[in-house]
């Protein structure tokens, strides 16, 4: 995709932003139905590149 993976997540956070699925309140996001926050921590949350392969067994 020639992205990063800090483009993509701005990306998608501008658009749930501009669909209202999530709003903007206090300098932090909140869904917008239930009114719940978004810890930074969640949205640290790897890729699923970097997530470990299920398959792959340790050896």
């Amino acid at each position: 995709m020639g992205r990063t993976s800090e483009a993509l997540t701005a990306e998608l956070v501008d658009t749930m932003l501009r669909n209202a699925t999530v709003v903007l309140r206090d300098g932090r996001l909140h869904a917008a139905a239930e009114h719940t926050s978004v810890t930074e921590e969640a949205l640290r949350v790897p890729l699923p590149r970097a997530w470990p392969d299920p398959v792959r067994r340790p050896r």
